[in-house]
């Protein structure tokens, strides 16, 4: 790359010395128009205004002028006529500006390379932070709910920090609990049962019962629940408000359009996404459904704004990453479909391998697929436009596999495995304890359910 020098040429140019100008040999003459800078009221102009005046009336103008010109020049500022502007003379930075600069550089500089060192750090022990002590750990089930630990059971749930104090407990009657999460939202359902119960940041929300078994179920941001009831030979999509008021209700078949093998809802509750399967002439199909219950929707049959049909292929899980964007994960890959009012597929994902697990979170998507070799596995991640951030091998023989901040923690019982999207392992070993199970609540953070109770604990 080749330099150049602002300055060359002054006093070294090829075409002979450098001239000056007569207006500068000259007190008295003012420099032409186009050789002006630097000249702003109170400045060389009024200097030369205020000597004039001086001479005229015979008073002592020229240390007035003197003052007039120290005081706006004397700040260590520089500044540009606004008729030369960028055709003048380069600006001067000040140095205050110049120690601004250098010292955010400096800034951004360090934060990023502390950034990478965190990234590349990596721990082999851990230590107990906290350790709590729970009735009926072993008819529960534990998740993390955005750092918080949400215990349930057929009859209570119970969300609580990590310091151990409740944020909220909720009553009810699940014979087979499930939940599903969207933020700070839950949706805790009884599958093969009718009930729903709704909880938000601060308790309950809401609780209405379906008309037909649940199968699936999903839930915004706002508490609108969408679940698939089952009916026998059909099936039923229903979509309810958060007190169970029915939004819409779409029933369907074997045959047209299939039957619904996942449901999602958009965090803002405008979208809902169905995925069918159905069987035609022996061959295997399948659609994905996108129905907006806003404006886009309005004119629309059934509110339906995009359907998408896939041949000899199954569509097993959906999720929203926000709400325009639907990820429709299939048994060879994942499609990406973006819009709000007009959905098109932006991106397909397609793989040649077995898919094992799926994980996500609401900036990255990942598959862990069949290895080379027995036992072996791959990881892969991307980014929600669908761009490969991870390609990573693997022989760890997990069971789980989850995604928290920039970590993806592989579990096998009391033992599991961190790997940061640089591919780092950061983290091989076994929890102690008798772990029924673990899951990540923080960075380099885990809960560790024991039969009594729960540890925190922290790798080191």
């Amino acid at each position: 790359m080749e330099k150049y020098d602002l300055f060359s040429g002054l006093g070294n140019s090829d075409e002979g010395p450098l001239e000056i100008p007569e207006y500068m040999k000259n007190e008295e003459s003012d420099p032409p128009q186009e050789e002006r800078s630097r000249t702003r009221p109170g400045g060389l102009k009024e200097k030369k205004r205020r000597e004039s005046r001086g001479k005229k009336d015979g008073k002592d103008y020229r240390k007035e002028a003197e003052e007039g010109f120290g005081e706006d020049f004397g700040d260590g500022e520089d500044y540009e006529d606004e008729e030369d502007g960028a055709a003048g003379r380069p600006r001067r930075v000040s140095s205050r500006v110049l120690t601004y600069v250098i010292t955010a550089v400096v800034v951004v500089a360090a934060v990023a390379a502390a950034m990478l060192l965190l990234g590349r750090r990596q721990f082999d022990s851990y230590r107990v932070l906290r350790t709590e002590r729970l009735e009926d750990t072993v008819t529960s089930s534990y998740a993390n709910i955005n750092g918080n630990i949400l215990q349930y059971g057929t009859d209570t749930a119970r969300l609580q920090t990590r310091q151990g104090e409740e944020i909220w407990s909720i009553s009810y009657s699940l014979k087979g609990p499930r939940f599903a999460q969207c933020g700070n939202t839950l949706a805790l359902y009884d599958q093969g049962g009718t009930d729903i119960v709704v909880a938000g940041r601060e308790g309950k929300l809401g609780a209405f019962t379906a008309k037909l078994p649940i199968v699936k179920a999903s839930v915004s941001a706002r508490g609108n629940v969408a679940a698939i009831l089952e009916d026998g030979a059909n099936a039923w999509i229903e979509y309810y408000g958060v007190d169970g008021t029915e939004i819409a209700a779409i029933k369907t078949s074997i045959d047209n359009p299939g039957y619904p093998m996942a449901v999602a809802v958009s965090p803002n509750g405008q979208l809902l996404a169905v995925s069918y399967l159905s069987f035609a002439d022996g061959i295997q199909k399948s659609e994905v459904h996108i129905y907006s219950f806003g404006s886009a929707g309005q004119n629309q049959m059934d509110n339906r704004i995009g359907a998408f049909t896939y041949s000899q292929t199954v569509f097993p899980d959906l999720v929203f990453l926000n709400d325009s964007t639907c990820v429709a994960f299939r048994d060879t890959g994942f499609t990406i479909l973006e819009g709000a009012k007009v959905p098109k597929v932006a991106n397909e994902v397609d793989m040649d391998r077995e898919i094992c697990s799926i994980f996500y979170d609401s900036d990255h998507v990942g598959l862990v697929v069949v290895g080379d070799g027995e036992g072996s596995y791959r990881m892969h991640v991307y980014n929600s436009s669908g761009g490969e951030l991870l390609d990573q091998p693997f022989d760890f023989p997990f069971s789980s596999v989850e995604i928290y901040g920039s970590d993806i923690s592989l579990y096998d019982g009391p033992a599991f495995e961190v790997y940061g999207l640089n591919g780092i392992r950061r983290f091989s070993g076994t929890y102690t304890g008798d772990a029924r199970k673990l899951f990540a609540v923080g960075k380099q953070r885990y809960v560790a359910v024991t039969d009594s109770g729960f540890e925190l604990i922290e790798l080191r």
